[in-house]
């Protein structure tokens, strides 16, 4: 018993001083030091997107009248603002829920134009995407009341206080956006930092003389695993930063987190333990990226791509990991919502794990 205990205690502090040596060292490594300043470029460009693309439209406003009220019809022929009309209160809690940037929406009441030919100051429930902040929150509710006001030629107030619309596990929007930006972060890493730093020993032969030492190459391959972990984990909490704001259930964001980047450091020993040369890892990543992180965003295409289509892209992980991600976004988040998702990332990582033990052990001999 004393002798397991002292051989796993030995293993544990050889695979920490690989690890340890290796997460500073990873930085001087050009190849590493540029996926992970593409990374960063990748978290910006996604956050700003919106405001690039929005940069000239109109404040958007989405409405559900439930009177016939005259005042839509003056919003329709406003030039200063884009009214989207809905037909249910739900359906217009859904369209703020799938935007990019913070609109307005709107319930006008049955009777509503009574209110304002009796000249009394009439009062509107307004709504904001949670992720709003507080000043983007106020500034569309005063732009619409001035509007409003205007139109209506009585002053009106819109009351935002409490109605706030959260995104839901199949929202677009910014919800998509940040889930995606997820995605692709810890994929980048994953599949660059283990693989580079194996690949670069087996080329400088340093490989060598760590086998000479007392590690084995599972010792080995084990140190790799946890630089890459550690570099996950850390780019994936900067991302998670660039959205906090949206995210509401932190335990599950960090939870899909821990499991997305097991799944993607796997992936990134398997490349690490089969290939040789940097040449063969920077195509056989960009073979297994692609098809990899692009049903993520082809998920929420129902409307272009058959339903048979959606169903099977359904079972790759990262689609599994994008919807847990925009889970974590909205009010709830029931285990059964996410925990097939989970439970499907996990079983891909333990094969992938399980080819890698496999591979390493032929090595071994």
């Amino acid at each position: 018993m004393n002798t397991h205990k002292a051989r796993f205690g030995e293993s544990l502090r050889i695979i920490w001083a690989i690890a340890a040596k290796d997460i500073v060292e990873a930085l001087k490594n050009k190849k590493i030091l540029s996926t992970m300043f593409s990374v960063l470029f990748l978290m910006v460009v996604y956050r700003v997107l919106p405001s690039w693309e929005n940069g000239d439209a109109l404040p958007r406003l989405a409405v559900y009248d439930a009177g016939s009220s005259c005042l839509v019809a003056e919003l329709e022929n406003s030039a200063q603002l884009d009214l989207f009309e809905m037909s249910s209160q739900e359906e217009m809690e859904r369209y703020l829920g799938h935007r990019d940037m913070v609109a307005l929406g709107l319930v006008i009441p049955a009777g509503f134009d009574h209110i304002l030919e009796s000249g009394r100051e009439a009062e509107l429930s307004g709504y904001v995407a949670h992720w709003a902040s507080d000043s983007a929150s106020a500034e569309v509710q005063k732009f619409f009341e001035s509007q409003i006001t205007e139109l209506a030629g009585n002053p009106v107030r819109i009351d935002i206080a409490g109605n706030t619309v959260y995104t839901q596990k199949d929202s677009r929007g910014m919800a998509f956006l940040a889930s995606v930006t997820l995605i692709i972060v810890i994929t980048l890493i994953g599949f660059s930092i283990a693989p580079n730093l194996m690949i670069e020993e087996k080329q400088t032969k340093t490989i060598d003389v760590l086998l000479v030492s007392p590690a084995s190459i599972s010792q080995v391959v084990i140190g790799k695993a946890l630089i890459g972990l550690f570099y996950c984990l850390t780019t994936a909490g900067v991302a998670l930063a660039f959205y906090t704001t949206l995210v509401t259930h932190w335990w599950l964001a960090i939870l899909a987190v821990i499991c997305g980047s097991l799944f993607a450091v796997a992936m990134g020993l398997l490349l690490g333990s089969t290939l040789k040369v940097k040449q063969q890892l920077t195509f056989w990543t960009w073979v297994l990226f692609i098809p990899i992180v692009i049903p993520a965003f082809l998920s929420i295409m129902e409307d272009l791509f058959p339903a048979g289509f959606i169903r099977a892209i359904g079972w790759m992980p990262t689609v599994a990991l994008a919807k847990v991600f925009r889970l974590s976004f909205s009010e709830n988040a029931a285990l059964a919502q996410f925990g097939p998702e989970l439970a499907l990332v996990l079983g891909c990582t333990v094969i992938i794990l399980a080819v890698v033990a496999l591979v390493v052990r032929r090595s071994d001999r």
